[in-house]
């Protein structure tokens, strides 16, 4: 499976997400912050994935075309209040949910 994971810096929720899908999960993903993310490959990173995973409420409609909307997902964690990637707290948030996930074969 191939994940577009996404927060607004792309530095620690959507980092330690996408990090832990690869390493541990043997999957694809990509970490993008959508606040410094042009349109134009948001929309190319839209198309590449399975799956596109917000990491708090967000209206997608403005970057992602409609034919790739049905791919989006919200994992709400809310706002980044550890400060750095892989913070062994967010790590411990996220771990279980992705095992969830790898039950129902990533199925969200």
């Amino acid at each position: 499976m191939k994940f577009l994971c996404v927060c607004q810096g792309g530095n620690v929720r959507s980092f330690t997400l996408s990090t832990l899908l690869k390493l541990k999960y043997n999957q694809e993903a990509i970490a993008v912050g959508w606040q410094y993310m042009d349109k134009a490959a948001f929309r190319a990173l839209s198309k590449w994935a399975d799956y596109i995973i917000f990491m708090q409420p967000w209206e997608p409609g403005q970057w992602i075309p409609k034919e790739y909307q049905n791919k989006v997902r919200v994992l709400d964690i809310g706002e980044d209040r550890w400060g750095v990637s892989l913070n062994i707290d967010l790590v411990n948030i996220l771990d279980p949910v992705i095992r969830q996930w790898e039950k129902r074969e990533f199925k969200l």
